[in-house]
C-alpha cells in the first residue's frame, strides 16, 4: 500500500499573518480578563475580544484550562441567541490568549422594557428557553445564569453569553456550582442535600430570573410553567427543557386562533 501523503497528513500549519485590530473601547471586567471592542481594519467589522489576564496569578494555569474550555464549548454552539465565535489565538506558553466574539450592542435584560422593541416578556422567555434547550441536547450547561449574562441588542434580539464557567458534560451533574448563578431567596433540593448541580438546576435559576424580570402577569402567558421551574423539590420541578417547549406548545396553540375542533386534532 502506498504511503503517499502521509508525511503531509502530519505536517503542523503555522500561520504567519497579522490582523490588524484597532481598540474602539473597554467593554468590561472580571477575575479571568478583560473584554475589549475592536475594529478590524480590514473589513471594519466589530468584535468583542476577551483576552484572557486573571487577576490572581496564583490561578492563571488554573483558570488558562477553563479558557480553553469556553472557547471549546463555543466552537460546539450556533444559535440565534446566543453570542457567536469567530476566532480565538492561544499562546499556550505563555497562558495567554483571546477570544474573538460577536459584538452584542445593547442592554442586560433586567435593564429593557419589551415594548421598546414591540416585544413581550413572553417573546424572550420562550428564546430563553429554546436556547437551554438547545444547550442542554449538547449536554452543556452555562452555570453562571444571571441578568448580566443575558444581553438585548439594539435589534430586540435575546443574547446569552459568558461560557467562561460553562462545562460540557455527559454527565448530568457537576459539584458546588450554585454560587454562580442568580441569588435565590430559596435553593433548590439538590443543592441544599448534596450540592449537586444539574439540568434541572438550570431550569431552576432561569425560572428565578424570570420571576424577578416580570413585574406584570396580566399580560404573561406562562405563569403555571413559571411557577413549575421555581418549585424546590425535584419531584416538582420540570425534568428537561424539552418538556417546558411541550408545555408552551399547549399554551400556544390554546392562545391561537384555531378552532376547538382544529385545537383538538393537533
Amino acid at each position: 500500500m502506498s504511503k503517499r501523503g502521509s508525511s503531509e497528513d502530519k505536517t503542523v500549519v503555522k500561520p504567519t499573518f497579522i490582523k490588524e485590530m484597532r481598540i474602539v473601547k473597554k467593554l468590561g471586567e472580571g477575575g479571568t480578563g478583560r473584554t475589549l471592542l475592536l475594529q478590524d481594519e480590514a473589513i471594519g467589522q466589530l468584535f468583542a475580544v476577551k483576552k484572557y489576564a486573571p487577576l490572581d496569578e496564583g490561578r492563571r494555569d488554573e483558570l488558562y484550562d477553563r479558557f480553553v474550555d469556553e472557547i471549546k464549548i463555543l466552537f460546539l454552539i450556533y444559535h440565534p441567541n446566543i453570542v457567536r465565535i469567530f476566532d480565538y489565538y492561544l499562546y499556550p506558553k505563555y497562558k495567554s490568549g483571546y477570544i474573538q466574539m460577536e459584538y452584542i450592542e445593547g442592554n442586560t435584560i433586567d435593564k429593557i422594557n419589551p415594548v421598546d422593541y414591540d416585544k413581550e416578556w413572553n417573546d424572550y422567555f420562550v428564546d430563553a428557553i429554546n436556547a437551554f434547550q438547545y444547550l442542554h441536547s449538547k449536554n452543556i450547561m452555562h452555570r453562571d445564569i444571571r441578568p448580566q449574562n443575558f444581553m438585548v441588542n439594539n435589534e430586540g434580539s435575546l443574547k446569552i453569553i459568558d461560557f467562561g464557567f460553562g462545562k460540557h458534560t455527559e454527565n448530568s451533574k457537576t459539584i458546588n456550582s450554585v454560587l454562580l448563578n442568580w441569588p435565590a431567596s430559596k435553593p433548590p433540593e439538590e443543592i441544599v442535600n448534596d450540592r449537586n448541580y444539574n439540568k434541572s438546576t438550570e431550569i431552576y435559576f432561569l425560572g428565578n430570573l424570570f420571576k424577578h424580570l416580570i413585574d406584570d402577569n396580566s399580560t404573561f402567558l406562562y405563569c403555571d410553567i413559571l411557577d413549575k421551574m421555581n418549585e424546590q423539590s425535584v419531584l416538582l420541578r420540570y425534568n428537561s427543557f424539552d418538556e417546558i417547549i411541550e408545555d408552551i406548545s399547549k399554551i400556544t396553540i390554546y392562545n391561537s386562533d384555531f378552532s376547538e375542533k382544529e385545537k383538538k386534532d393537533i
